[in-house]
Parts: structure tokens; sequence; C-alpha cells
């Protein structure tokens, strides 16, 4: 796809399509919104083979693509290697000679500018000429440092170090480009504080909903039995994995005292061992991957999100309000959200008010709607993604 607009370079850490996930939502409207603007040649990397099927997609999409696989066995190689050489392990990761030799070629036929999604693939960003654009999403050097407060002594090393690590890597990041973003502002008020950097050089763009898809009078099919509460998400995501354990342990048994018959649904691809178990619970189901999540949030009566562990914007809290569905969220679930509790959602932080929480909804139809109702619109208002990305388009250069 050529014509009258101008090259730029967009890698991401992860195939963008599908938009299955939190961070290849991001990326996915980030991309065709490039693309848009752009003669855009993506480079990127598939670390589901399920994925695999989906890459004419972006071939049609872009000017030129260079799509690698990288297993797990592959990756890990890759990290060792990056960890004799003093490197984080999660950006040696994406270390490719192919990768590498493909932005060189991009480069040689003349760029306005080059973004990179996560702070990982600036590992490419040596050599560049045109300006440097990076969409951090998160300040990822915190997350590896919450990791390291618990587990086994040698995984909090590891983690302590990793944290180390990439605080330094976010802050060579943040001073190479031109601009970098986060996916809220607590987000870049962090990485503004740990790089050291100014105000004018870092700024935010939240994640913005696609309210056609996520409506609740959309089509698609409704379920013969609905679960009455459900968590969505990748499963084999700590945060989520950890935020689902706590609920069962802590919080359902308070919930199933009161309401014998009450279901919950654990509605998300790759489940641990851990989370797996959960399903042996009377009344919790976990489906594992699914395709399509839209009947089983239209058709709850309410989602939760406890998550104890959280970094950016959480998009099942989006999701969920844009389907109409009342939530209950931890204050962390909530981060970079413009909500105001009681209004749009009900937060709720301990065991005893999660249940206390859930049970008022369970028990007051007319609040679900009404919470429902004003989740939906507070995402008409102001998460469309075409908003959204205006506040990144202001920075970037002409594309014609």
């Amino acid at each position: 796809m050529t014509g009258a607009k101008k090259r730029a370079l967009l890698l991401t850490h992860r195939i963008p399509y599908p938009p299955n996930k939190g961070d290849k939502i991001r990326s996915w409207h980030l991309t065709k919104f490039l693309a848009e603007r752009y003669d855009l040649a993506l480079g990127t990397f598939i670390d589901d083979p399920s994925d695999a099927i989906h890459t004419d997609v972006l071939e049609n999409l872009c000017a030129a693509t260079c799509i690698r696989p990288l297993g797990a066995m592959q990756g890990r190689w890759r990290s060792l290697k990056g960890l004799m050489k003093g490197q984080p392990l999660s950006f040696a990761w994406y270390e490719d000679e192919l990768m590498r030799s493909f932005v060189a070629r991009e480069r040689a036929k003349g760029l306005v500018a080059e973004i990179y999604f996560s702070g990982a693939m600036t590992i490419y960003a040596d050599g560049a000429e045109a300006p440097l654009f990076v969409d951090m999403v998160d300040a990822d050097s915190a997350k590896w440092q919450s990791y390291a407060a618990d587990g086994l002594p040698f995984m909090r090393s590891l983690h302590r170090r990793e944290a180390r690590k990439v605080a330094v890597a976010e802050t060579r990041a943040a001073q190479l480009s031109e601009k970098t973003f986060l996916v809220s502002p607590e987000e870049a008020d962090l990485l503004k504080e740990t790089a050291g950097m100014p105000q004018e050089r870092v700024d935010w763009y939240r994640n913005g909903i696609d309210l056609s898809f996520w409506n609740p009078d959309g089509e698609f099919p409704h379920l013969t039995h609905p679960f009455d509460i459900v968590f969505t998400g990748a499963m084999d995501y700590r945060p989520n994995a950890d935020a689902v354990i706590w609920f069962v342990r802590e919080v359902w048994p308070q919930l199933k005292h009161q309401h014998p018959t009450l279901t919950f649904g654990i509605i998300g691809r790759d489940p641990t061992g851990p989370v797996r178990k959960l399903g042996m619970e009377p009344g919790v189901t976990v489906t594992g991957r699914v395709d399509d999540i839209r009947p089983f949030m239209a058709d709850a009566q309410l989602a939760v999100a406890p998550l104890r562990i959280a970094r950016g914007v959480q998009n099942k809290v989006l999701e969920a309000m844009a389907m109409g569905v009342p939530v209950v969220a931890s204050s962390g679930a909530l981060t970079g959200i413009s909500v105001t509790p009681g209004e749009h959602l009900l937060e709720a932080n301990s065991a005893e008010e999660t249940a206390t929480k859930v049970l008022e909804l369970l028990g007051d139809p007319e609040m679900r709607r009404r919470l429902g109702e004003a989740g939906r619109t507070l995402m008409q208002d102001e998460y469309r993604w075409e908003a959204v990305l205006g506040r990144i388009a202001a920075h970037l250069p002409p594309g014609k």
C-alpha cells in the first residue's frame, strides 16, 4: 500500500491483531491510526502460534511488514544471553537479527518517524535518524518491583534485578525519544519522577474502547446458563491470576453463604494450574479461551476486578462498563480511569468490603441498572478511540 504519504516505522513487541488482550487492543488501534497517516512499515513478533493465521490483516494494512515468530524457549535463550550482557531480561527477549535487518532497510528508504510500542522495542533505537516516539504504556520497572515483594528468594532477587535494569532502560528510552507516552497521568508522573524527565517530554493517552463492538445491543449469541458474576482477562497474566485466586479464597465463601446457588465465571485464555483448580470450588467455572467474551458479560449480573497487583489501565473495566455491566473493582484496577465510585461503579478493596458491595448489587436490580447505564454513557462520552488517539496525533510529524 503506497502513495503520497510519508513513511514511518512501527515496532511492537506482540502482533497487534487480533486485538484479544490488553496491550494488543491498544497497539491495534495505534497501528490502524498510523497506517491511515503514513506508509507504515510494521515490525512485530508472534508469541502465540494461533495468531499466525492473522498476518494477512497486517500485510494488507501496512506498506511493509516483518512478522517474526518468537516462542518461549527462544525468548528464554535470548534473555539468558541478555543476562550475561547485563541487559534487562524482558528487553533481551526480543533481540532478533532479522528484525534488525528490517529496521535498517526501512531507515534506508527514509523515515519521518519511528514509533516503538513498549520500552522493550527501544533495543532497536540505535542508529535512528528520524524522530523517535515511544508508547511505553506502563512503567514496567514498577511492575517488576512489585513482583519482587513475594515468591521464592531466587525469584525475588531476579525480579529486583529486572526492576533496576528496566528502570535504567526506561530512562534511556525516554531520553532518546521526542515524546514518551504512557497510559495514564499516574504512569506518566511515575516515569517523570524515576527518569528525571521534564514535563514536556512525557505525555499520556488513555486506552479507548470500540463502542460498536462492546455494545450490549450488538449481535452475539446469548448463554443458556449465564454466570451471575464474571471476571475477564488473560489468565496466565500474574495480576489476573492473583486477583481470582484471592477472590475465590477470601470473598467467594461469604457470597455463597448468602446465595448458595450463585455462580462465578473466570473467562479468559491460558489459565494457570492454580487458576484451573479454582474450578473445583462450588459454583466456580474456569472457561479457558472463548471465541467471544461479550455473551458472558452481557448476561452477567455484575463483573468484578479485584486486582491487587495492577499497572496501567484495566481494559476489563472499560469493556464491562461499555457493555452496561455494573462493576465492583479495587482501587488499583481503577488507576487511570476517570470514574466516580458510587456513580459509575463500586469500589472495594478488602475481602469484607468486596463481599458487601457485591451482595449489595446482587440485591438491588435498580442499582445495577443505574450503574450500568452510567458506565456505558461515560464510555460513549470520553473513551472513543477516535478522540483518544487525537492526543498522540498532535505530536507526530505530518504524513504528507
